[in-house]
């Protein structure tokens, strides 16, 4: 059975959230650059919901090393959403 993994700051962000959306597809973790641009506006999309939603992208647990330099990478498009 999958399970879904996050940082206790992302787990407590979600448990305060109101509502949430979950972004699976398209984008892993593993640093495509089309992916990471695909990702980053979906999460200004659900930014733009009514409620603001936040943001849940589910990412593989084999490339989260890679996903980790990419929130360094992109602060600005990504800090805002959460990863499981």
């Amino acid at each position: 059975m999958a399970t879904l993994w996050a940082s206790p700051a992302d787990r407590r962000r979600l448990s305060e959230a109101r509502s949430a959306v979950l972004l699976v597809g398209s984008y892993d973790g593993s640093g495509n650059y089309g992916d990471v641009l695909q990702l980053a506006s979906a999460i200004e999309t659900v930014r733009r919901l009514p409620g603001a939603p936040l943001a849940v992208a589910i990412v593989e647990r084999e490339t989260l090393g890679h996903h980790a330099v990419l929130l360094e990478r992109y602060p600005a498009q990504l800090a805002e959403a959460i990863f499981a």
